[in-house]
């Protein structure tokens, strides 16, 4: 029993020295504390995506903030619908773009547009933003006043998905402010790339991506080295620019139906196809705390390595830090 405990405990607390894991398995009150830390939740694992953007699913997705000091979501009702999930990393760039961009360009006002479900899939009515590494950005834009302020969002204009700029990037009463959209787009470069990934591709209506690219301060770079589609969109993406992350992705085969949580029988906006967690599946408190412990004990005897820890591990497809600012995509590749 003494090598099945010190099993557990290496299994459990692998970044704890040795030595105090030896001495603490000699100690029956601090077994005893080790024992109730085993029944506790561990934190959850990183987020995995499957497959990719335009045909993937997404499992441990998290919710982009609805707002910030300098940023908001384009629709609350688009964030009660749950239409603004990412995969864990993708949400760590963002909010970390957004807080760099408060000492870059104070003032200005940032607006997201949607970016997935909480397990992906398909999201009409965009034909990609399956796997959690999407998110579409609205245009930033300044008011006849030259002041900064959200891009309008009434259900009227789609919440602003339905606005149509002309050439030199005008609506009635707002143009887009191209100097800060440069460099939102240059700080989202290199957020990504302290993260250890690099932007896969970047969608922004042709005609406009002059008056971008013409900007003083990143305008030249990020026409050398943003992986802009060449193509044309199956819309036209002027009042917002999407942007899909190079993450790597487990093949979609290996997604699971099983990986989607229950809901509890009332409307949820988990996608879940409506199930409902059966009565005999749900286990009273102290019986699912023994019945976890002797899952762990067990596995630790016949498959020590499937024994879970509660540090996550690296999350699948983090590369090396030594990466370009930007990455092509290979049809690009000169």
């Amino acid at each position: 029993m003494k090598s099945l405990w010190h099993t557990v405990l290496m299994k459990r607390h692998a970044r704890l020295p040795i030595g105090f894991i030896t001495r603490a398995g000699r100690r029956p009150a601090v077994r005893l504390v080790f024992a109730c830390a085993l029944c506790l939740p561990w934190p959850a694992s990183a987020g995995t995506c499957y497959g990719s953007s335009a045909n993937g699913r997404l499992d441990g997705g998290v919710q982009l903030p609805a707002s910030g000091v300098n940023f908001v979501a384009y629709s609350a009702d688009g964030v009660g619908l749950g239409r603004t999930y990412v995969h864990d990393v993708v949400r760590q760039i963002v909010v970390d773009t957004y807080a760099r961009l408060e000492q870059t360009m104070p003032g200005k006002t940032f607006v997201y547009g949607e970016t997935g479900l909480e397990h992906g899939g398909m999201m009409p009515p965009h034909k990609t933003h399956q796997a959690g590494l999407s998110v579409d950005f609205m245009v930033p834009v300044l008011d006849k006043e030259n002041r900064s302020v959200p891009l309008p969002s009434t259900p009227s204009n789609r919440f602003g998905y339905g606005l149509e700029f002309d050439g030199d990037g005008r609506i009635p009463g707002f143009r887009i402010d191209f100097e800060v959209m440069a460099e939102h787009l240059f700080q989202l470069s290199l957020a990504s790339r302290r993260h250890g990934i690099a932007i896969k591709r970047v969608i922004f209506d042709r005609r406009l991506q002059d008056k971008l690219f013409n900007t003083e301060t990143h305008g030249a770079e990020l026409k050398r080295s943003m992986p802009f589609m060449k193509g044309e969109p199956w819309i036209r993406h002027d009042e917002h620019y999407h942007v899909d992350f190079d993450l790597a992705c487990r093949p979609l085969s290996e997604f699971s139906s099983e990986l989607r949580p229950w809901t509890d029988g009332r409307k949820s906006r988990n996608t879940t196809n409506g199930r409902v967690r059966p009565n005999s599946a749900v286990q009273p408190g102290l019986a699912g705390f023994r019945s976890q412990i002797r899952r762990l004990l067990r596995q630790a005897v016949t498959d020590p390595g499937r024994v879970k820890t509660p540090w996550p591990k690296i999350r699948q497809g983090r590369q090396s830090l030594a990466l370009p600012l930007y990455r092509p995509l290979p049809q690009e590749r000169s």
